[in-house]
C-alpha cells in the first residue's frame, strides 16, 4: 500500500504508527491549500523572502532554493517549512497577481479556456444559429485603453454581414453588407417587404438614396440642406411647388411652378464677358453687342461682330449715307462665308429718315450698300447716283408752267391746260380758216432729250376746231415751232387746250 493518496499526495496513517496526529495534519494542511485553490502568482520559481502560513504558490518550470526539483507543484508555506504538492491536468486556481483564473493543462498554467464554446447564453438560452445570446436591458462594449471596435465578418461578398432590428422577432431594419460589399440600409413595415433607404458606392464613397429623400422645408437662413462650416448656404422650400437656393441667409434663386427668380448677376462663363463676346452658347447680357446699351461702330470696312450698334454718319468710315451729321443704328449678322450683312439706319425725323441694306463676302472691305425705301420714301425728291435712286420713289410738283412727276427710275412727266379766251379763228387758209399762232409754253421741269408730246384741245362751244403745231419738242419747251387752230368756218369763242409730255429727267 502506498504512503500517500493518488490525486493530493496526503499521507496516509500507517499501522501501529506513532505519533498518527502528525500525518494526519499534514493532511488536512494539504486539503486546506488545495481545496478552493487560491495561490499567490502561478509560474513563480523563486521562492518568496518572506512567506505567511497557508500561502501557496504555482511552481513555474525552473524553480531554485528550497523549490528546486519542484517544478509541476504547487507550494504551501506550513509554519516554518514547505509542503509540495504535485499538480494535475485541469487543477484549477485562481491567481491574485493577476486576478484570473488559470487551468493546469499539459504541464502549463494558462487562463480558463474561452475559445471553441459551442455557444454562450446570457440570461437566456442560445441556440444553433443564435449561438451568443444576451437577454438584458442593454449591453456595453467599452474599450480598453483607447478604441474598440465590433467586427461582423462573411465569408464573400454574396453573403450578409449586417445588424437587424426586429419588432416582434419580425425584421423592421437593417443595415450593412446584405448580397455585396456596398454598405446599405433596409426598412419594412411588415417583415416581408423591404425597401432600400440608402446606399453607398464603395470605390468613392458616394451615397444613394433609391427612395429618395424627404426634407424638411426650412427657410433661408436656415436651410433643409446646407453646408458644413457655412450657415444660411442650401437649399430650402419657400412654400409649395418652390425650390430656392440661399447663401448667407439671403434667398438668391427661387424656382416655381412658373418662373425663376434671380436676386443676383448671372456671371462666369455662362454669360457674355464682353461687349463683343461672340462665344456660341453664352447667354447675352444687357449692354452686349448693344442690347440695352450703345456699342459705337466707328468702321464698317473692318471685321464686325454679330450685335446691335450705333454710328455717325459723318465719320464711320464706309458708313451709308451722304456722311451728313446724323447718327445712326445698325444690325449686323455674320455669313459662314466669313462676311457680313448690315441693316443701317439713319436716326432723323420725316423724310431725312434712310434705311440701307449692305453687305460683303469677306471679313473685311468695303461694304455694298443698298437703300432700302419706306413709306416715308414713297413720295419726295427723287434723286439718282450712278444709276441708282438715292431719293424718293415718286416726285411730284407744279409751277407757273404746269404740273410734273418724277419717277424713281428717270420717267418724267409734264402737262398744263390753258385756255385762249375768245379766240378768232377767221384768217382764211385755204378752205379752212386759222388764226395768229399761240404762244408756246415751256414745260414745268426740263428733259433730259426731247419727249414724246400729245395734244389736245377743241372751242368751248362748237365741234368744228383742232390744234396743230410744227417743229419738234425741245428739252423745255413744247415745240421749236409755231402752234395754231384750225376750224372749218370762221369762229371767235374760248379755246381750251393741253398738253401731255413724257420722257425722262435724267
Amino acid at each position: 500500500m502506498p504512503d500517500t493518496t493518488p490525486n493530493l499526495a496526503m499521507p496516509y496513517i500507517l499501522p501501529a504508527q506513532a505519533q498518527k496526529h502528525v500525518t494526519h495534519n499534514e493532511a488536512l494542511q494539504i486539503i486546506d491549500a488545495v481545496a478552493q485553490m487560491c495561490v499567490e502568482a502561478v509560474d513563480q520559481n523563486t521562492p518568496p523572502a518572506i512567506a505567511q502560513n497557508g500561502q501557496v504558490w504555482a511552481i513555474g518550470s525552473a524553480p531554485t532554493g528550497v523549490w528546486t526539483g519542484r517544478a509541476g507543484h504547487v507550494a504551501v508555506h506550513a509554519g516554518n517549512g514547505w509542503l509540495f504538492v504535485p499538480v494535475q491536468d485541469g487543477w484549477r486556481v485562481w491567481d491574485r497577481a493577476s486576478a484570473t483564473l488559470q487551468v493546469y493543462r499539459d504541464g502549463v498554467w494558462a487562463p480558463l479556456p474561452m475559445d471553441q464554446l459551442s455557444g454562450l447564453g446570457i440570461g437566456t438560452d442560445y441556440d444553433a444559429v443564435n449561438r451568443l445570446a444576451v437577454a438584458s436591458q442593454a449591453s456595453l462594449f467599452t474599450h480598453d485603453g483607447a478604441g474598440h471596435q465590433l467586427k461582423i465578418n462573411k465569408a464573400a461578398p454574396v453573403d450578409t454581414a449586417s445588424l437587424l432590428f426586429q419588432t416582434g422577432w419580425s425584421g423592421r431594419a437593417e443595415m450593412g453588407l446584405a448580397g455585396n460589399d456596398g454598405f446599405a440600409i433596409k426598412v419594412s413595415a411588415d417583415g416581408a417587404l423591404w425597401s432600400e433607404a440608402l446606399s453607398t458606392v464603395p470605390a468613392t464613397g458616394q451615397l444613394r438614396f433609391p427612395a429618395g429623400a424627404l426634407l424638411p422645408a426650412g427657410m433661408a437662413d436656415d436651410p433643409s440642406l446646407g453646408i458644413e462650416g457655412d450657415a444660411g448656404t442650401g437649399l430650402f422650400s419657400p412654400a409649395a411647388h418652390q425650390i430656392g437656393v440661399s447663401t448667407g441667409g439671403i434667398a438668391r434663386a427661387v424656382v416655381t411652378d412658373t418662373a425663376l427668380h434671380l436676386s443676383v448677376p448671372v456671371t462666369g462663363p455662362a454669360v457674355t464677358q464682353s461687349p463683343s463676346d461672340a462665344t456660341p452658347g453664352r447667354l447675352l447680357k444687357v449692354g452686349d453687342f448693344g442690347v440695352g446699351a450703345s456699342l459705337l461702330l466707328e468702321d464698317f470696312t473692318q471685321d464686325i461682330a454679330p450685335g446691335l450698334y450705333t454710328y455717325l454718319e459723318a465719320s464711320a468710315i464706309g458708313a451709308p449715307g451722304s456722311g451728313a451729321a446724323f447718327s445712326g443704328n445698325a444690325i449686323v449678322s455674320q455669313t459662314t462665308g466669313g462676311g457680313c450683312v448690315i441693316i443701317a439706319a439713319r436716326r432723323a425725323a420725316g423724310t431725312d429718315l434712310r434705311v440701307w441694306h449692305g453687305s460683303r463676302t469677306a471679313a473685311t472691305g468695303p461694304v455694298l450698300w443698298t437703300e432700302l425705301l419706306h413709306q416715308g420714301r414713297v413720295l419726295g425728291t427723287v434723286a439718282q447716283t450712278a444709276g441708282l435712286p438715292t431719293g424718293a420713289i415718286i416726285e411730284r410738283g407744279s409751277n407757273a408752267n404746269g404740273d410734273y412727276a418724277r419717277f424713281a427710275d428717270g420717267t418724267q412727266i409734264c402737262w398744263r391746260d390753258l385756255v385762249a379766251p375768245a379766240l378768232a379763228v377767221t384768217t382764211a387758209r385755204g378752205a379752212l380758216f386759222t388764226n395768229a399762232t399761240l404762244t408756246v409754253p415751256s414745260f414745268p421741269m426740263p428733259f433730259v432729250a426731247a419727249p414724246s408730246v400729245a395734244l389736245r384741245g377743241g372751242f368751248t362751244a362748237s365741234a368744228d376746231g383742232w390744234l396743230t403745231m410744227n417743229g419738234s419738242p425741245t428739252t423745255t419747251t413744247l415745240t421749236n415751232g409755231v402752234m395754231r387752230v384750225y376750224a372749218a368756218v370762221a369762229l371767235t369763242e374760248d379755246f381750251r387746250w393741253g398738253y401731255t409730255a413724257i420722257g425722262r429727267w435724267i
